[in-house]
């Protein structure tokens, strides 16, 4: 849960505030009423090897699934060229037999 914290009393104690965000905290910096700034722990990213086993749970666990190669222009291409000769019920039909 995120806590608001006046731009005054951030100044104030700078450093308590800081250790609540290492800690996991997020705080809202607020002037006036208005938020102006969140402060929150850093994510680092993920290297090489924890993006691939990332995707390959999202893969085993059917979240995702592989693409095929195509690009996205040539992914519109096709469903344009469908479109115009289908009726949106036929291309609806034939994309679900298609998987996509």
């Amino acid at each position: 849960m995120s806590k608001a914290v006046s731009v005054t009393d951030l100044k104030a104690h700078l450093s308590a505030h800081l250790k609540r965000v290492k800690a996991g905290e997020e705080i809202l910096v607020v002037e006036r009423g208005v938020v102006i700034a969140r402060l929150s722990p850093h994510v680092a990213p993920l290297d090489d090897a924890e993006e691939e086993a990332r995707m390959q749970r999202l893969y085993r666990d059917g979240v995702i699934k592989p693409g095929n190669g195509n690009s996205i222009s040539e992914l519109l291409a096709q469903r344009r060229r469908a479109r115009s000769s289908a009726s949106v019920l036929q291309a609806l039909l034939e994309d679900r037999e298609n998987g996509r």
